[in-house]
């Protein structure tokens, strides 16, 4: 008797696990000092993240609100800045990098010392039922990461037919950034569509959305209209984007003043090979988040070690003006070693200043 074959499997994609692309953004309330509201301060709106997943994994509770404790110095400077862990913790694909940092590029006035909080409303918003103007402000985030396919879908102009670019670029342009300014830390974008003839020539520049930034959008515009384009046939519909981060980072004044003295470089055990630390020296370990917004920071980090060379018990002392540059020095040193000696040393204390290198903070 033959066995017939079984019959061939057929895969069907159930729509509720489709996968679901959504825009998340932030909103932040009133900032609260020591129980009062507190007036004047121009607070830096986190930038919107994109979050993909599958529908089978929706949220089925409300979506959490995240409140951040942080210090105003008698400057208007904010530092320490920490999530509060009272409320309810966030949903694990929830992207919140962007909320310290933004409070670090916030400006406050100055006066006396305080302790205040801030909440931050989570939204997610199908990206076909987001405001253009977000998805536009997205796609132009300064960072390597692009904005994703659905994103360009929904802001591509009616008619482009430009999905793969205006072609080979003969003559590209920037404005003059450095005469843009802008708060430190904080960032201006401006998103533009263009058409390119057939002789490579940019015509019909339009704004499609903007910060508000008068100079860079009128300089963006200028330097787009001077690119020329190899020749072929005639594109509409193709977009570009300009952004500039403050041209100046934020920089904490200094160390705390309780933070104590460095010994690395006083005590032969604790002195850390260069050689097992030479991201933190080089500045490829730092802070991504706050790295895109051209903050910089400090850390005071404790650790003891063993005659061998390893470092062991690891913890933060300082961390300004956020817990990031603590827990970056400390994954840092966690994996470094010392140079091998008679006997270790318990207590040694390093002090890292986070300095931003000299790359770009606008395109």
């Amino acid at each position: 008797m033959t066995v017939p074959p079984p019959p061939p499997i057929i895969a069907v994609t159930s729509p509720a696990n489709a996968r679901v692309v959504e825009i998340e953004r932030f909103a932040p309330g009133p900032v609260t000092c020591d129980g009062k509201a507190l007036a004047g301060a121009v607070l830096v709106a986190p930038m919107p993240n994109v979050v993909s997943r599958f529908r089978a994994a929706s949220p089925s509770q409300p979506l959490p609100v995240l409140r951040y404790v942080f210090t105003i110095d008698a400057n208007g400077q904010p530092g320490t800045i920490r999530p509060d862990t009272s409320p309810v913790q966030p949903l694990f694909y929830l992207d919140r990098s962007d909320l310290a940092p933004s409070i670090a590029a916030s400006r406050f006035a100055a006066g006396q010392q305080r302790t205040c909080t801030v909440d931050f409303a989570t939204s997610l918003t199908a990206v076909a039922e987001v405001p253009l103007q977000t998805l536009y402000a997205l796609a132009s985030r300064p960072g390597p990461l692009a904005a994703p396919p659905e994103v360009y879908d929904r802001i591509r102009p009616s008619g482009s037919t430009c999905v793969r670019g205006p072609g080979q670029f003969r003559a590209l342009n920037n404005p003059a950034f450095e005469t843009i300014a802008v708060p430190p830390g904080d960032w201006a974008w401006a998103f533009f569509a263009f058409d390119v003839m057939p002789d490579g020539t940019p015509r019909n520049v339009r704004l499609l959305g903007s910060s508000a930034t008068t100079a860079l959008d009128r300089a963006g515009e200028n330097a787009l209209a001077r690119n020329r384009y190899a020749p072929g046939t005639a594109r509409i519909g193709c977009l570009y984007h300009y952004f500039r981060v403050g041209s100046r980072p934020a920089v904490p004044a200094d160390f705390p003043a309780d933070t104590p003295p460095g010994t690395d470089d006083t005590i032969p055990a604790c002195r850390i090979d260069p050689k097992t630390i030479s991201g933190l020296l080089s500045g490829q370990a730092y802070p991504r988040a706050f790295q895109r917004r051209r903050i910089e920071g400090v850390a005071a980090v404790r650790y003891d070690t063993a005659p061998w060379g390893a470092i062991g018990n690891v913890r933060v002392l300082a961390s300004e003006p956020a817990a990031a540059f603590g827990e970056t020095a400390v994954a840092a040193l966690t994996s470094a070693a010392v140079l091998p000696s008679e006997t270790g040393y318990r207590g040694c204390v390093t002090r890292v200043r986070f300095r931003l290198p000299a790359g770009t903070h606008h395109g």
